[in-house]
C-alpha cells in the first residue's frame, strides 16, 4: 500500500543517487496515555504503525495514566520479551526505536501486565 509520504519518499530517491538511506529518515513522536485497558498515540486508539528503515519512532511515556501499564516494544503481541532494539528510557520516561534493516518486520507495542492494550509496529520495504 502506497501512502502519499511513502510515494513522494520513492520520487525523491529515485531522482538521486543514493548516498545515505538515512537521509529520508523521519522521526516519529507519540504522545502515549492508557484508558480502559488500550493505549493511545496521539489521541489515536490502538493504531498500527508503519514505519520504513532508518525511521525513529519515540514514545513518550509521561502522562500519569501510563505508570500502571508498563510499554514496552515487543517480537510477538502480549509478549513479556522485550524487544532489545528498542531503548527504554526510564529517567526520561520514553522508549526510542531506530528501524534499521536488522529490525524485524513485525513488532508490537505492548503493556506487561495487560494483553491487548496495543497493536502492531510494521516495517516497510
Amino acid at each position: 500500500m502506497f501512502t502519499r509520504q511513502s510515494f513522494l519518499k520513492l520520487a525523491t530517491a529515485l531522482s538521486f543517487t543514493f548516498a545515505s538511506a538515512s537521509a529520508f529518515a523521519d522521526t516519529f513522536s507519540f504522545k502515549v496515555t492508557a484508558q480502559g485497558l488500550k493505549y493511545f498515540l496521539n489521541g489515536d486508539q490502538t493504531p498500527e504503525i508503519n514505519v520504513e528503515v532508518g525511521d525513529t519512532l519515540v514514545f513518550d511515556l509521561s502522562d500519569a495514566s501510563v505508570n500502571a501499564h508498563p510499554f514496552y516494544i515487543t517480537e510477538r503481541a502480549d509478549s513479556r520479551a522485550v524487544f532489545s532494539g528498542a531503548v527504554n528510557n526510564s529517567s526520561k520516561k520514553e522508549v526510542v526505536l531506530t528501524v534499521t534493516a536488522n529490525t524485524p518486520k513485525d513488532l508490537f507495542y505492548s503493556c506487561t501486565r495487560h494483553g491487548r492494550m496495543g497493536a502492531a509496529i510494521k516495517v516497510q520495504n
